[in-house]
């Protein structure tokens, strides 16, 4: 038997190399963390004291990385010029789109979390997931006192910089890495678990898990990954960073609008620009197809 020519085994071949594509991935993702926290433990730094600095320069290094990695990888592949991540221009119409998505994922991660506090009164159980959950979260400790130009960085860092390459990973290399062998509905679906899952698994990977399907339908949708890095800002913006920074200038969370009932409202058109986007993106992609294929027959 020729395994060289057998199509199983160019499917055993094909999804290794898909397999591949996402660990070293995720390894670029969070291996720039373990640098940047080595380097900074070199320098006698405390990357713990100064949280806004380490993730500032992590989230770079992983960016340039992830892009790097990309463009090389879309060189290679069958020799011709094909990038992983998207990078077409989503117009004013796709920016605004994207705010409105995001504003629907906070409505439901906001809700999601309301249920779960509910349901922690009468689970115990459940409370100390949600204890160890909030612990979690706050890259901050109440009791210590941080510098406010790193809070601020933090921030700073929240709202552009993570989202750039997180997208990267997961709706750009992820994504397109299982697009490529199977199809976009998996591509959403797989990129969407893994970014549940990569996020740690507690009470909140219910939410990452949707986060993550929205995110990546919103990216399939509008082809372009400046649009899942808009839903991706806004999101950690409302949700952490404008936190971060009234504890930075010493504003109690409660004075902070939760604009709560603007993230309800916004669930009804976020679903109808995400249906009708996915189907026009559909539709493109159906006639993008039906053109090759007559190409190819009149060759």
């Amino acid at each position: 038997m020729d395994t060289a020519r057998s199509p199983v085994w160019n499917k055993i071949l094909g999804i290794l190399a898909v397999i591949c594509k996402i660990v070293l991935a995720i390894v670029i993702l969070f291996g720039a963390d373990y640098i940047v926290a080595f380097t900074m433990l070199f320098l006698k730094i405390n990357y713990t004291y100064y949280v806004g600095s380490f993730y500032f320069i992590s989230a770079i290094i992983a960016a340039v990385l992830l892009y790097i990695f990309s463009r090389v990888e879309g060189r290679m592949h069958e020799n011709k010029k094909a990038n992983l991540i998207r990078f077409n221009k989503p117009g004013f119409s796709g920016v605004v789109s994207g705010i409105v998505i995001a504003f629907a994922i906070l409505g439901f991660v906001t809700f999601y979390m309301y249920i779960v506090n509910i349901m922690s009164v009468v689970q115990e159980d459940l409370s100390e997931a949600v204890e160890k959950y909030k612990d979690s979260v706050e890259a901050y400790k109440p009791e210590v006192v941080y510098p406010v130009w790193d809070q601020l960085l933090y921030a700073f860092t929240l709202t552009f910089l993570v989202p750039i390459s997180e997208e990267f990973t997961f709706r750009g290399i992820i994504y397109g890495a299982i697009n490529r062998k199977l199809n976009a509905a998996w591509a959403v679906i797989l990129s969407a678990v893994i970014f549940g899952f990569m996020h740690g698994v507690s009470v909140h990977i219910g939410y990452a898990l949707a986060a993550g399907l929205i995110i990546g339908l919103a990216y399939y949708a509008f082809d372009s990954i400046f649009v899942s890095m808009v839903i991706h800002s806004v999101f950690n913006f409302f949700g952490s960073a404008v936190y971060i920074i009234g504890d930075s200038l010493g504003v109690k969370r409660e004075q902070i609008p939760g604009f709560f009932t603007l993230q309800i409202l916004m669930f009804l058109p976020a679903g109808m620009i995400l249906g009708y986007q996915v189907l026009k993106r559909r539709d493109i992609n159906r006639a993008r197809l039906a053109e090759e294929v007559d190409s190819g027959e009149q060759a």
